[in-house]
C-alpha cells in the first residue's frame, strides 16, 4: 500500500527537488502531491483521500478543514522547533530520507498491522550476540566493530542493542533517542502499524550499519516481555533484509535474554582475562549450565570466549568447555568512535567472522 501525502510550501524549487527525489527513490511507497497554493492543496483534499499531510509553517493553517485520520504535520525552518499549537513540526531543511522517515512514522500511528509489508518466515539472517556479564570487557565495541568489519566485506548488516544501559550512541552519534522504546510502545500497546514503526525508525550510519536508536529509559527493557522481543527480532529480520543481525545484549533475568541466546547463531562472551572477569566468567557459565537444563536447550555449543583488552602481563585466559579466541590487547584511545575504527580493521575481526560460519554450518 503506498502512502498517500500531500505537501504544501510556497517554494517551488524545493516541491521540484522532493518530487524529484521521490520519484526515483520512493515511488514504490510514496504517492506525493505538492502545492504551492493551499487553496488549491485543500480543493484536491475534496477529491482525493490522504494519509499525510505537510503545510508551511508561513501558511495560515486550519487543521479543523481536513479530513479525519490523517497525520499533520507542520513544515518549519528552524530545527529546534517540534511543534506548534500542538501539532508535530518538520524540519524543512534535512536530508530527504529523513523527512520520508518521518511521513512513515508518522502513518504507522493510525494504520494497524493488517495493512503491513508481508513478513517471510526466514529470509536465512545469521543473527550473532555479544553478551556482557558485568565484566566491562567491550562487548559494545566488539559488536559494532565486527558489524563495520561485515559491512567493509560487502554485507548487509543490522545492528541492535539490548543493553539496559547501553553507550551505542557515543559511536552513532544519533540525534535522538528511543528508536528501540518507540518499537516497544507499539507492540505492548497494539496502537499502529509495527512494521512500518519499523522501516521509519532504521537508521543507516556513514559506514553503512543499519541500527535502532536505544531504549529511551532501561525501564523500557527491563519491563519487555519474551514475547515482545520475540515480536521486534522477527520483524527486524524481516524489514531490514540484512544477511546479519547483530545483537549487544547484557545479562537479565528475563525471558527474553534466554530467547535472544537461543535464536542467535553464534554467541561471543568478551572477557578481558583478568582475575575479576574470569570469575564472573566462570560464575556466567554455570548459570548457562542450569538454564540449560532448565529449559533443555543446548547453548554452550554456540558459545565462544573472545579474550578482548587481554595483557599478557597481568591477564591469563581460564580453562574452560567452549572456544576461546582472542586474546586483542586494549586500543589506547579516549575517542570511542576511533577505538571501534581501529578495532575493525584488526585480525581478531577474522577470528569472530570465521567462528560465525564454522557455527552457522552447524546450524
Amino acid at each position: 500500500m503506498k502512502i498517500k501525502t500531500v505537501i504544501v510550501d510556497e517554494d517551488k524549487r524545493y516541491l521540484k527537488r522532493l518530487i524529484d527525489y521521490f520519484s526515483l527513490y520512493y515511488s514504490d511507497r510514496i504517492i506525493l502531491s505538492v502545492f504551492s497554493d493551499q487553496e488549491k492543496a485543500l480543493e484536491f483534499l475534496k477529491e482525493h483521500d490522504i494519509n499525510v499531510y505537510l503545510i508551511s509553517e508561513k501558511f495560515e493553517f486550519d487543521e479543523d478543514k481536513l479530513p479525519e485520520n490523517v497525520s499533520v504535520g507542520i513544515l518549519v525552518e528552524n530545527p529546534s522547533i517540534s511543534s506548534i499549537k500542538n501539532i508535530p513540526a518538520l524540519c524543512k531543511y534535512q536530508k530527504v530520507e529523513d523527512i520520508y522517515k518521518w511521513i512513515m512514522d508518522k502513518y504507522s500511528e493510525n494504520v494497524k498491522d493488517d495493512i503491513s509489508i508481508a513478513l517471510h518466515e526466514n529470509n536465512g539472517c545469521k543473527q550473532i550476540a555479544f553478551v556482557s556479564y558485568g565484566n566491562a570487557a567491550g562487548a559494545t565495541s566488539l559488536s559494532i566493530a565486527f558489524s563495520a568489519f561485515l559491512v567493509s566485506k560487502g554485507h548487509s548488516v543490522c545492528y541492535l542493542n539490548l543493553e539496559k544501559f547501553n553507550s551505542q550512541n557515543a559511536y552513532f552519534n544519533s540525534e535522538r533517542a528511543g528508536g528501540l522504546s518507540d518499537l516497544l510502545y507499539t507492540v505492548k500497546s497494539n496502537k499502529g502499524n509495527l512494521v512500518l514503526k519499523m522501516e521509519s525508525l532504521l537508521r543507516t550510519d556513514v559506514s553503512g550499519i543499519r541500527y535502532l536508536d536505544a531504549a529511551s529509559h532501561p525501564m523500557d527493557l527491563m519491563e519487555c516481555t519474551f514475547e515482545n522481543i520475540a515480536v521486534i527480532l522477527k520483524t527486524l529480520r524481516d524489514v531490514s533484509k540484512c544477511e546479519y543481525l547483530i545483537i549487544d545484549i547484557d545479562l537479565s533475568s528475563k525471558p527474553y535474554f534466554m530467547e535472544v541466546l537461543k535464536q542467535s547463531n553464534c554467541i561471543f562472551l568478551p572477557n578481558d582475562g583478568s582475575s575479576s572477569g574470569n570469575a564472573k566468567l566462570t560464575g556466567f557459565l554455570q548459570l548457562i549450565n542450569i538454564m540449560e537444563e532448565q529449559l533443555n536447550y543446548p547453548l554452550h555449543t554456540k558459545m565462544h570466549v573472545i579474550y578482548n583488552r587481554f595483557s599478557k602481563k597481568n591477564c591469563k585466559t581460564v580453562n574452560l568447555d567452549i572456544k576461546e579466541i582472542g586474546g586483542q590487547p586494549p586500543i589506547a584511545h579516549e575517542d570511542f568512535a576511533t577505538v571501534i575504527r581501529m578495532l575493525s580493521k584488526e585480525a581478531i575481526m577474522n577470528a569472530i567472522y570465521n567462528a560465525c560460519g564454522e557455527s552457522y554450518a552447524k546450524g
